[in-house]
């Protein structure tokens, strides 16, 4: 087995926690790896007024380069997609993968919340009535999600916290062709942008698709079939579709 390093970066309103059990999987498989929560994420959130999508792209990057890490497989989930795909292009001798797991992909000018179809208007009134905040999903929101059993809604009912409200708001800022970068999307279904790309022929493609059953959060409702997928990636190498 190829010994990789791993860099898992949570989505909004959450912190490493979210990773327990990949981090567990992953390590016990030889693997290096990780964890990180993202500034402003941390519970309390701290500095939520000035935190914005560049801090999370920077905090990021820094941290490959502080560590001095190299082949690097980096994994963003749903908000920070906008994240990992920024950093990955500024690394590219550092990251060697990047996975989008049930994340939003990165297009150049548009914030997260033009990209998940959002009334910006009304999000950023709540953002400024939260103190600067994005306010955590709902229960009723959260209940969409019937991968997760009762004590799955529970743990995020305790644990999510609110998103600095600028990096969903701010735009992204790319700096080529988000086509060039080696990646894999995994979840059910892959975003309209990347279609195209995976429709190319092998030895053109650069993006690929894990199809992956488990909801928004397979970390929790499926960790060991997303070991898998995540394991399955290779570095600036193909990778095939793992059906579950």
């Amino acid at each position: 087995m190829n010994h990789r390093t791993f860099i898992l970066v949570p989505g909004a309103w959450m912190g490493q926690w979210i990773w327990a059990g990949i981090e567990q999987r992953l390590r016990a498989r030889g693997q290096v790896v990780h964890a990180m929560t993202l500034p402003g994420l941390e519970s309390p959130p701290l500095l939520r007024y000035q935190v914005s999508l560049e801090t999370h792209v920077r905090h990021v990057v820094d941290f490959m380069k502080v560590s001095n890490l190299r082949e690097v497989v980096l994994v963003g989930h749903g908000y920070s997609g906008l994240v990992v795909g920024q950093a990955a292009q500024r690394l590219p001798d550092r990251v060697c993968h990047t996975v989008f797991l049930e994340a939003y992909v990165p297009e150049e000018g548009r914030s997260l919340l033009e990209l998940a179809d959002l009334d910006v208007e009304a999000v950023q009134r709540q953002i400024n009535d939260n103190q600067g905040l994005w306010p955590v999903p709902s229960e009723r929101v959260l209940a969409y999600e019937t991968q997760l059993t009762t004590a799955d809604h529970r743990f995020l009912k305790q644990r999510l916290v609110g998103h600095p409200g600028r990096t969903v708001t701010d735009p992204v800022r790319l700096q080529g062709p988000l086509a060039d970068l080696s990646a894999t999307y995994v979840g059910r279904q892959a975003p309209a942008v990347i279609r195209d790309w995976l429709t190319l022929p092998e030895p053109e493609r650069n993006w690929h698709h894990i199809p992956l059953a488990g909801g928004h959060w397979p970390m929790l409702s499926t960790p060991d079939q997303l070991t898998s997928a995540l394991l399955s990636v290779g570095c600036k190498t193909a990778v095939r579709a793992l059906q579950t």
